[in-house]
């Protein structure tokens, strides 16, 4: 009996190596997706580029205004800092 419940935690083990990582995508990847979009390429062919499914990219684009805006407030997060330290 013991070892059959080993033998189904090996073969668990072995199937979540077989899944494929969730992929996370950076701010600084979403906005290049959006400037790709933005100058016409396909989701399907940012989404190769971008080792992402389509839907994805589909995602990002449906949330662009999301997007900006945490650029946008990284950016000036960056500049408050830059502007704080340099003296």
């Amino acid at each position: 009996m013991f070892e059959s419940s080993v033998e189904g935690a090996v073969h668990a083990d072995e199937e979540l190596e077989d899944k494929q990582k969730r992929k996370v995508m950076s701010l600084l990847e979403k906005v290049e997706v959006l400037d790709k979009l933005d100058r016409g390429t396909r989701n399907s062919t940012v989404g190769r580029r971008y080792d992402v499914n389509k839907s994805i990219i589909h995602f990002i684009k449906k949330k662009r205004r999301q997007v900006q805006g945490e650029r946008l407030s990284l950016c000036s997060i960056e500049y408050e800092y830059f502007v704080c330290n340099s003296s």
